[in-house]
């Protein structure tokens, strides 16, 4: 820049090539303002201007807003690309004004990771340029050069896998953790909302989550048994399959086009659902199903609707029954029906039930096709018929005269033992005292720390040492301090173990269902009883031998509840040597 008898300043802006900017004027009073962008070379000569010169450039390849620069009695130039341009002026006594933008700019969207849908915004543009000049109130020169701009959006959904592992999932567009997942699922379903299609799926993917999770959350945030019977007959006025690899909820008017009725559905593990129609029952029957329900056509009339729900991992069912010796063994069905009048017609539902590998007894066992007495809190095989074990097709076939919660149970098969000299040990065996007192002893003294196993051991040495005519070595008999150690270590389970000789309890307190576990009681003869809130009154208003009640206030915090209750304690009649008291009662 070369300036003769300027009588102020220069100021110079410049901005890099493939730069994202604002466009920038700059105007000085008596000044020269130049700007060199890119490979461009600009020179500009003055002499004797009477005001300023201003200049403003973008570099090519850039973002800049539109802007306008005008100047009285001044030059305005600008240069762009791989350009060269000489401006000289003498004597100028109006003006130049020029509007300038880089050709074909482009904006560039930012990357960002996240779960919800990308949109990318591409602006491919050619701008105008507009250039007048005016000299000496003569003759004006305009050029002007127009191009269009194009901006194209583009919006991409992220990949669930990217999402989905062992502690997160795509809910609705966002990666939430699965207890989130199921938090938002139970408050959904806890609204009540009266969209039936809402409830069905909310429930379904809460039977996902819940069945793929190792959450600890608190009992608060899953549904109870009886919840999801509720949820599900509350679906009305639908035509709904969901079928995954969890479970499949049917909601289906019976009456189907050609003459098909709706009966049922089945679910294979690692397949998925099928419905059950008149038109296939055979196939299904005939199939290695893992579980299915077909209900009798003369148990169908005046039924508009049927509703099931059969789920493959049942996990909120597996400790329901805290108080007798029935496990699960199978998947669970769960079934509701709408009729069009009140009428109520004779029930006949026919259940198969595979017995799953995670759920195998691990010792001889006795199966019940039951259904879950929501009011009992146990299984209950009451209208039900006893299993039919189908050897062709390995599962277990029954049927029951109503609808609720079914499922194959199993309980210890106990061989018949005459219990004044012998023992029925926890895998079905009959044992001699003297010999069910050796081996509980040395299971319990020994390495194992399965809770299970040893509940059953100390349970079953009660039942050895309680009148035994038979004097066994002093080693194998347990110390007081030993018994309350054992009972001790016993954790992590839900357990009750009820004999003629004593109860033993392993209990969460909570236990859902406004439940809390306060203690045990036993009376002679009968047998023992776990004593809850909901059964406290009528537990201490009985003929009981002895009992235990714990404060519900004192069992905040507390994880796991421990009682044992001895009828007839012989171990503690001759512990105490050094008073004259002793034994009255039974030992808690």
């Amino acid at each position: 820049v070369g300036v003769t008898d300027t009588s102020e300043s220069i100021t110079t802006t410049t901005f890099g090539a493939e730069s994202t900017s604002a466009a920038v004027s700059t105007t000085a009073t008596e000044s020269i303002t130049t700007a060199s962008v890119g490979e461009s070379t600009a020179v500009v000569g003055v002499t004797d201007t009477s005001e300023s010169i201003t200049t403003t450039t973008f570099g090519a390849e850039s973002t800049a807003a539109a802007v306008s620069t005008t100047a009285t009695e001044s030059i305005t130039t600008a240069f762009v690309g791989e350009s060269t341009a000489v401006v000289g002026v003498t004597d100028t006594s109006e003006s130049i004004t020029t509007t300038a933008f880089g050709a074909e700019s482009t904006a560039v969207a930012e990357s960002t990771t996240t779960s919800e849908p990308i949109t990318s915004r591409s602006t491919s543009s050619t701008f105008t340029t507009t250039t007048t000049v005016a000299y000496d109130h003569s003759a004006i020169t305009t050029i002007t050069t127009t191009a269009t701009s194009t901006i194209t959006s583009t919006t991409t959904t992220q990949d669930p896998s990217t999402c989905r592992n062992g502690t997160h999932i795509l809910d609705n567009g966002n990666c939430v953790t699965i207890d989130q997942a199921i938090i938002t699922a139970v408050n959904t379903l806890r609204n009540n909302p009266t969209n039936s299609t809402v409830v069905a799926k909310t429930l379904s993917q809460y039977i996902s989550l819940i069945s793929n999770s190792n959450s600890t959350l608190n009992q608060t945030y899953k549904l109870t048994a009886n919840e999801i019977d509720t949820y599900l007959a509350n679906i009305t006025n639908i035509n709904l399959i969901i079928n995954t690899t969890d479970s499949i909820l049917v909601a289906q008017q019976l009456n189907q086009r050609g003459n098909v009725m709706v009966l049922g559905a089945s679910f294979t593990r690692g397949i998925g659902g099928q419905v059950i129609n008149t038109a296939n029952t055979d196939n299904i029957t005939n199939s290695f199903s893992s579980a299915a329900a077909i209900i009798s056509n003369q148990s169908i009339t005046g039924v508009m609707s049927l509703n099931m729900l059969i789920i493959d991992k049942p996990t909120t069912y597996k400790d329901l029954d805290k108080s007798s010796d029935r496990f699960l063994a199978s998947s669970v069905i769960v079934v509701a029906l709408h009729r069009n009048d009140s009428a109520s017609t004779p029930m006949n539902i026919s259940l198969y039930f595979q017995v799953l590998q995670e759920y195998h007894p691990n010792r001889v066992a006795q199966y019940y096709c039951s259904f879950y007495d929501t009011t009992s809190l146990k299984w209950n095989e009451s209208g039900c018929t006893m299993p039919e074990n189908n050897t062709a097709f390995n599962r277990y076939e029954c049927s029951c005269n109503h609808l609720s919660t079914f499922a194959l149970v199993w309980s210890p098969y106990v061989t018949p033992c005459d219990t004044s000299t012998h023992v029925s040990m926890s895998n079905g065996s009959c044992l001699s005292k003297p010999n069910a007192q050796l081996e509980t002893v040395n299971t319990l003294r020994g390495n194992t720390t399965n809770s299970t196993v040893i509940a059953d051991a100390l349970s079953s040495y009660i039942s050895a040492i309680t009148d035994s005519n038979t004097t066994l070595n002093s080693s194998y008999t347990l110390s007081v301090n030993e018994i309350d150690t054992i009972l001790s270590n016993i954790n992590n389970t839900n357990i009750t173990i009820n004999t003629n000789d004593s109860i033993l309890v392993v209990q969460q307190p909570n236990q859902g269902d406004n439940v809390i576990v306060l203690g045990a009681s036993f009376t002679r003869g009968t047998g023992g009883e776990v004593v809850n809130n909901t059964n406290k009154e009528r537990v201490t208003n009985s003929y009981l031998s002895t009992a235990a009640i714990i404060n519900q206030e004192s069992l905040d915090g507390v994880t796991s509840l421990n009682i044992l209750i001895i009828d007839k304690p012989t171990t503690y009649e001759n512990i105490d040597n050094s008073t004259n008291k002793t034994v009255a009662s039974s030992v808690i």
